[in-house]
């Protein structure tokens, strides 16, 4: 994920004020008091509330999109396969940083979108082309009004041998995104935790484990199925999943605020998934 500049810690932002940034606001959905009242009053532990209850409880709910995605001509240019792509990549909005992306929110109830440069971005780019390359992205995104995805394996393989080069014992405060529910990391779980805690015993100065708690965060994108974000959290921290739709590369925003609005889980853990832990780890404020 391209780091984007922001603004001072917790700093409101207005809508438009906030897409000149490239991350972009949209109107929230409330509920009547009444309404709510209304649901608070069925949430009966004799009478649990059913999928669509829980739905119209939960209709207020804020959203942050942790893991949308974005690009730029020359980046079309850099990371697609042939014009046909590019004309694909073109035809589902990647590059569309105005009215149709404000649009897609506005209908999906999607309040803030933390964008990423389409990958592989500027990776493939070597020495300081690269490097200037990845500042004039990250420029255009403060400054601009405005995929190809790693193989998910990969992803999960990368981060494992980040832990076990000792990335993390040198720099303890690094923090670093996985999308996709996790790519695939509640299944490997307790096989990393288990097969690969004895030989890293002297190398690494915590439990393999205990690295995915101190500098890994989580993302919904894409998958939205309950019985995957119950799996994540079996082994994960609600304090560290994050709500994200993997916009522009679904149906519509809308399926997973749907989604998410319909999950049977406390509020509070529900208003961290969708916007509070996001807001705390970004600095932001919806």
């Amino acid at each position: 994920m391209a780091p984007i500049e922001r603004g001072p810690t917790h700093s409101s932002m207005g809508r438009r004020s906030f897409v000149t940034r490239t991350a972009a606001l949209a109107a929230g959905v409330a509920l009547s008091a009444a309404g709510l009242a209304a649901c608070d009053d069925a949430a009966d532990p004799k009478n649990p509330l059913g999928d669509e209850d829980i739905a119209r409880r939960d209709q207020d709910l804020k959203f942050i999109g942790t893991e949308e995605t974005y690009s730029t001509p020359e980046l079309l240019k850099l990371n697609s396969i042939n014009d046909d792509h590019i004309a694909f990549l073109e035809e589902i909005g990647l590059a569309d940083l105005g009215e149709r992306r404000l649009r897609d929110m506005d209908e999906g109830g999607l309040n803030v979108q933390i964008l990423s440069a389409h990958t592989p971005a500027v990776q493939n780019v070597p020495g300081q082309e690269g490097i200037d390359f990845a500042y004039r992205l990250n420029r255009q995104l403060v400054e601009g009004p405005m995929a190809d995805y790693p193989w998910h394996q990969e992803v999960l393989i990368q981060a494992v041998r980040m832990i076990t080069y000792g990335v993390f014992d040198r720099f303890p405060d690094l923090k670093v995104i996985i999308g996709h529910m996790g790519e695939g990391l509640p299944f490997y779980y307790e096989r990393i935790a288990n097969d690969m805690g004895e030989p890293t015993e002297d190398s690494l100065e915590k439990p393999i484990e205990q690295y995915w708690h101190d500098n890994f965060w989580f993302t919904t994108s894409a998958f939205f199925q309950d019985n995957l974000l119950e799996q994540l959290l079996k082994y994960i921290s609600v304090d560290r999943v994050m709500f994200a739709t993997d916009y522009p590369f679904i149906d519509s925003i809308k399926e997973g605020t749907d989604w998410f609005r319909a999950v049977d889980l406390p509020r509070e853990d529900k208003e961290k998934v969708a916007f509070r832990n996001a807001e705390k780890l970004f600095g932001i404020e919806v």
